[in-house]
């Protein structure tokens, strides 16, 4: 369905219009949640690259793999995917940055 609305949007001009306001507005709020959770991390996960991050959430949000046959999975298997994310990119950052 996400798909045939995304595809209807290049040839509607308002359907267009309005997925863009509302895709806009759910990107916005899942940055401003990622900024308001960083400081509660621990100081050595807080330097993830929240770019990549919050597509990753915005593209793959953890209900969307629930209509996916054989590919679901549940919250806790989801939650350390994320933390492992975060880590992994911390780390990454602090090994470009010194270098």
């Amino acid at each position: 369905f996400r798909l045939q609305v995304l595809a209807t949007a290049v040839e509607n001009p308002m359907l267009r219009e309005r997925v863009t306001k509302i895709t806009t507005q759910t990107h916005q709020w899942t940055l401003g949640t990622i900024r308001r959770g960083k400081p509660k991390l621990p100081m050595q996960d807080r330097n993830f690259d929240e770019r990549i991050f919050s597509l990753l959430l915005f593209n793959t949000m953890y209900v969307f793999t629930d209509f996916v046959e054989g590919a679901s999975i549940g919250e806790e298997e989801y939650t350390q995917f994320l933390v492992h994310l975060i880590r992994a990119s911390a780390r990454f950052n602090q090994i470009v940055e010194v270098a």
